[in-house]
């Protein structure tokens, strides 16, 4: 199936929307949202084809993995538009108005013929091979069918039915009429898999395309090891893509009716394929899953088994680090002098070219420890910009690199900018993996590593000569000498002291909570108080408050679950209204400073935009397209602002730590003094917020 059908299914699915959703469904819909692809599990059930007959039919799974419900429009088969379905399977999923329940399946069933119709002993060949099928609800693309080479005569039938497919399942009359077919022309399907495979990588962290040269393919294999024989020549069943945004691709083989002439001598253990060449790579960033299906044989019988995996996907052209507010200039390489000697981790530096022989996997690594020998601050942050250099007379790619990923010698700490004053040092760390399963395509050896800065042209040569398969894994820059850490464990606790002299204490109790809901008439909603502070805390979050200053204190919160999603609130202890002048984004942005876990302000895009302005000898002025003012009782607090802070700030993955401002923004001279002020500032009464790693 089916290049036509498909603009059909996404009619269908078009034309069900608009006419509107049956009584049943409408009854739903304030309890149910409409199903999203990050929501579900789409995979391909359950097929099945008879050569004498000419019929086919396959199956596609609908699991439901989220926490709550959602429903699916009414179905593809369209109620009256086509063919009704009217399986008992069908109409218990009508009833329950197109509804999953959270870990709930629904199943979408098709059928087709691949024999032309005859009309008064003529045959009309209106057939078309199809190889790709997709899914596109509302146009939105859900999932796409590789190969799967249909020939599709006459029309198709489908239908949605609850729970997974049941075989001997009833099809249509009226289409079985039509095509002047009988249900006894669909054989059974095969069994489901019934082994289990060993999926793996070489890394769990993967990266989409970098720049030439950066190290960053996106181009990994996928190891897959069986539990019994497979076939050299018919290894694969199906291989399935499922992007974090939900978007499924399934790569299908068409051989299976070969298995039955291959023999016992074809059988292989192990595969390597590489999601390259089967146009199977991830295209955006998050958790991308796979599963392989393939062909093995268990006492003299080929069946199938499945092995799953999943990979962390990153963007390697994503900043890793914000821009604050600092006057300290870049770090050169002429500050800079390596220490020695150079601390090595792992066991096998005596023979450092060698291979490891099986069953043993090698963990190898040196840590980089360099100072500031000049009178001068410098900034150094984020990842060390690496060159490595081939060995002796071999050539080949850069390794592909893993930055600040986990590994057993060492786990990521937070990345932010290091303030390295004269004498002090910092460090970061180098590890090679070995892996005697490999194969010695993906091997290889560097003869040493080059450390460049942004905007330096000089190096400083590191020792690195070693032997690799698979990824290199190096650490973002440290701060301080080695500390003999790099597990974190003595790291974490100190980290988890020091964030907790800065985190918020609770709001006090002198005031009460006003609910806020705009579409609600603020005559019907509760009076201020605990039930309000309940409702509004589970919305919005706990607010930190900073110290009254006059009676009035300011506070933030983010929406949990939406740690980007700020809140401001303003608690007002005096005995009069007090009134808070909201001018679209910009009060937002003004209300609140964010720093860094090393206690950095950071910049915002506008600020950065103004800082530039006046660097250039120009004055600013502030202007409003829209504003309010919002009163607050006397002893109550309330929101005041919100707003969001993706297109505002550059935010890495991290932690950061959210305060009340108290800087004035207003001119050039004002922003002058923020910025000198602001070096070195530690944050009080703090709301802690985390940007999830992939």
């Amino acid at each position: 199936m089916l290049y036509l059908p498909l603009r059909i299914l996404t009619c269908i699915f078009l034309i069900e929307f608009s006419l509107g959703l049956s009584s049943a469904s409408r009854a739903q819909e304030s309890s149910s949202s409409w199903c999203k692809p990050e929501q579900l599990d789409l995979n391909l059930g359950l097929r099945g084809d008879s050569v004498s007959s000419n019929t086919h039919w396959l199956t596609i799974e609908f699991l439901n993995r989220a926490a709550s419900a959602c429903k699916l429009h009414a179905g593809l088969e369209g109620e009256d538009l086509l063919y009704k379905d009217s399986s008992p399977a069908a109409v218990a999923f009508r009833e329950k108005s197109q509804n999953i329940p959270p870990g709930g399946l629904v199943h979408l069933f098709f059928a087709w013929t691949s024999a032309p119709a005859a009309l008064d002993g003529i045959v009309f060949d209106q057939c078309r091979m199809n190889d790709n099928m997709t899914i596109n609800p509302l146009g939105d693309p859900w999932l796409e069918l590789r190969h799967l080479w249909a020939r599709t005569c006459s029309s198709w039938w489908s239908g949605f039915r609850l729970g997974p497919y049941k075989a001997g399942e009833p099809i249509s009359k009226e289409w079985l009429d039509h095509v002047h077919l009988q249900e006894s022309d669909f054989s059974a399907s095969d069994p489901p898999a019934a082994g289990n495979a060993k999926l793996w990588t070489l890394s769990n962290f993967q990266y989409l395309q970098g720049s030439f040269g950066s190290g960053y393919y996106n181009v990994f294999p996928l190891i897959l090891e069986l539990p019994s024989g497979g076939f050299a020549n018919c290894p694969l069943h199906s291989v399935r893509k499922r992007e974090a945004d939900g978007k499924t691709t399934i790569y299908l083989t068409s051989c299976e009716d070969q298995l039955k002439l291959l023999s016992k001598h074809n059988e292989t253990k192990a595969m390597g394929l590489w999601t390259n060449d089967l146009g199977l790579s991830p295209e955006r960033t998050g958790h991308v899953e796979y599963e392989v299906v393939s062909n093995v044989m268990l006492g003299g019988k080929p069946i199938t088994a499945a092995g799953r995996m999943e990979v962390a996907v990153r963007d390697p052209n994503q900043p890793m680090l914000p821009t604050i507010d600092t006057n300290s200039p870049s770090c050169l390489i002429s500050q800079l002098k390596l220490s020695s000697p150079i601390v090595e981790l792992g066991n096998h530096w005596e023979r450092p070219t060698t291979y490891p022989v099986p069953p043993e996997d090698v963990y190898d690594g040196k840590v980089f420890d360099l100072t500031n020998t000049s009178e001068q601050t410098c900034l150094l942050g984020g990842m060390p910009a690496l060159k490595f250099l081939p060995w002796h007379t071999s050539q080949g790619l850069a390794p592909s690199l893993c930055a600040n990923c986990p590994n057993p010698l060492f786990q990521p700490r937070d990345t932010h900018w290091i303030e390295l004053k004269p004498n002090d040092s910092a460090h970061f760390l180098v590890v090679r993996f070995l892996s005697h399963l490999a194969y010695s395509y993906w091997c290889n050896a560097t003869g040493g590593i080059e450390l460049s800065l942004r905007g330096n042209k000089q190096v400083i040569p590191l020792p690195f000569e070693a032997s690799f398969c698979g990824p290199i894994y190096i650490s973002a820059w440290r701060s301080g000498g080695y500390d003999g850490d790099p597990l974190n464990k003595q790291y974490d606790r100190a980290e988890a002291a020091r964030e907790k002299k800065w985190l918020a204490s609770p709001p006090p109790a002198v005031s009460k909570v006003v609910c806020i809901d705009s579409s609600i008439p603020q005559a019907q909603l509760p009076p201020p108080g605990l039930a309000c502070a309940k409702e509004e805390f589970s919305k919005h979050g706990m607010p930190a408050m900073a110290p009254a200053r006059n009676g009035i204190a300011f506070g933030v919160s983010s929406t949990p679950g939406s740690p980007t999603n700020i809140h401001i609130w303003l608690d007002n202890q005096t005995d009069k209204p007090q009134s808070y002048y909201m001018c679209c984004r910009s009060t937002f942005l003004d209300a609140i400073d964010i720093y860094d876990l090393a206690g950095h302000r950071l910049l915002s895009k506008g600020e950065q935009a103004v800082k530039m302005m006046c660097a250039e000898g120009h004055e600013f002025v502030k202007s409003c397209s829209c504003s309010t003012v919002v009163s607050v009782a006397p002893y109550t607090m309330q929101i005041v602002d919100s707003g969001g802070l993706e297109d505002s700030y550059v935010l890495p993955s991290g932690r950061y730590l959210v305060v009340p401002s108290t800087l004035d923004r207003s001119t050039c001279d004002a922003l002058k003094r923020t910025q000198a002020g602001s070096e070195g500032a530690a944050p009080a009464n703090a709301l802690l917020f985390v940007i999830p790693d992939n």
